[in-house]
C-alpha cells in the first residue's frame, strides 16, 4: 500500500471528505485530490501534520507495507473504531447528564429507609400518637417507592449508556485535534475530582460523629434514631460526590484510553467503572438486609463510614496500580 491509498484509507477513517483534510492541513481540495490519485506527493511538513490529524506516525505514512512496524500499526489503527470531536461531545454530555441520574437513584436507595426509622423511633415514643403498624406501612411504602424509582432511573439509563459500552471494550482512535481537548478537558476537571474524593471521605468519617459524641450528653433513644439519619443523609451527599465526579473523569480517561481503559486493559474488568454505577447500591442492600435481620439499627450505620473509607482507599489503590503498570 502506497502513501496515497493510506491517505484516502486514514481520512475515510476520520469521515472526512476531501475538503475537510484540506482545510485542516491549510492547502487547496485539488493538492488533496492530486495526493490520493498519486499524481503528487506531499512536502514533509505536511505529511507530518497529516500524522498529527490522524495520530499516526510518520513511518507508517513514508514506510512500505512490507516493513513490519509500519504495517502493524496501520492494522491497528484501521481496525479501531474511530470517534469524532461530534461523537465525544455527545458522549460526555451523555455521561455528564446520567451522572446527575445515576447519582440521584444511588442517593434515594440510601436515603430510603431514614423515615422507617424516623416513624418507628417515634411509634416507640410514650408520646407518640403513631401506632407501630402504622409507623410500618408508612415507612415501608415510602422505602418500597424510593428504591422502585432508583431502580427505574438505574435501567433507563444504563440502556442509554450501553451504547458507549465499545469504548471500553474496543480499540478506539481520535483525531490530534480532539486528544488535545480531551487532555485539556482531563486537566480542568482533575482538582475538582480530587476535591470531591477528598471531600467525599471526609463526610463518610464525620457522619459517625453524632452518634459518638451523643452519649456523653446523655442522649435518649431517639436522639440516636435522628443522629442515624442524619449519617444517612451526610453518606448520600458523599455518595452523588463520588458518582458524578467519578463518572465524568471515567469518560474523558475512556475516551484518552489511558490507566485502567488503555488498550491492554480494554478485555478486562475494570474495577472503578462497575464501582461508580453499582458500589453504593450494594452497599445500601447489606446495610438494609443487615439491618432488617438483626433490627439493630443503633449498629449497622457503621456500614456507611466503612464504605466510604475504603471507597477512597480502593480507588486509590487501583488508580496507582494502574499507573504503575502503564
Amino acid at each position: 500500500m502506497d502513501l496515497s491509498e493510506k491517505i484516502i484509507s486514514l481520512r475515510k477513517k476520520e469521515g472526512w471528505s476531501q475538503e475537510t483534510l484540506a482545510y485542516n492541513l491549510d492547502v487547496s481540495r485539488q493538492a488533496v485530490s492530486k495526493w490520493e490519485s498519486g499524481v503528487a506527493v506531499p512536502d514533509i511538513d505536511k505529511i507530518i501534520k497529516m500524522s498529527q490529524l490522524f495520530g499516526v506516525s510518520t513511518d507508517l505514512l513514508l514506510k512500505d507495507e512490507n516493513t513490519s512496524d509500519s504495517l502493524t500499526q496501520y492494522e491497528n489503527i484501521t481496525k479501531a473504531k474511530n470517534v469524532s470531536i461530534e461523537d465525544a461531545e455527545k458522549y460526555l454530555k451523555t455521561v455528564k447528564k446520567h451522572s446527575m441520574l445515576i447519582a440521584l437513584a444511588t442517593f434515594l436507595c440510601v436515603i430510603s429507609p431514614i423515615c422507617l426509622i424516623l416513624l418507628g423511633g417515634l411509634s416507640d415514643s410514650q408520646t407518640s400518637v403513631i401506632t407501630e403498624n402504622i409507623a410500618l406501612s408508612v415507612g415501608m411504602t415510602i422505602f418500597v417507592i424510593l428504591v422502585m424509582i432508583a431502580v427505574a432511573i438505574f435501567i433507563a439509563s444504563g440502556s442509554v449508556l450501553d451504547k458507549y459500552d465499545y469504548l471500553s471494550r474496543e480499540k478506539i482512535i481520535i483525531s490530534a485535534n480532539l486528544k488535545e481537548k480531551l487532555i485539556e478537558i482531563k486537566a480542568k476537571g482533575e482538582k475538582p475530582f480530587i476535591t470531591a474524593i477528598i471531600i467525599g471521605v471526609s463526610l463518610c468519617i464525620l457522619s459517625i460523629l453524632p452518634l459518638m459524641i451523643a452519649p456523653a450528653f446523655n442522649a435518649i433513644d431517639m436522639t440516636y434514631i435522628i443522629c442515624t439519619c442524619a449519617l444517612l443523609a451526610i453518606v448520600s451527599i458523599a455518595v452523588v460526590l463520588f458518582i458524578v465526579f467519578g463518572m465524568n473523569r471515567s469518560a474523558v480517561m475512556r475516551l484518552l484510553e489511558e490507566n485502567e481503559f488503555s488498550p491492554e486493559y480494554k478485555n478486562k474488568s475494570c474495577f472503578m467503572d462497575i464501582v461508580s454505577g453499582a458500589y453504593w447500591a450494594v452497599a445500601s442492600a447489606i446495610y438494609l438486609l443487615w439491618s432488617f435481620i438483626s433490627q439493630n439499627w443503633s449498629t449497622t450505620w457503621i456500614v456507611w463510614p466503612v464504605a466510604g473509607v475504603l471507597f477512597g482507599a480502593i480507588y486509590m489503590i487501583i488508580d496507582a496500580v494502574n499507573k504503575k503498570k502503564k
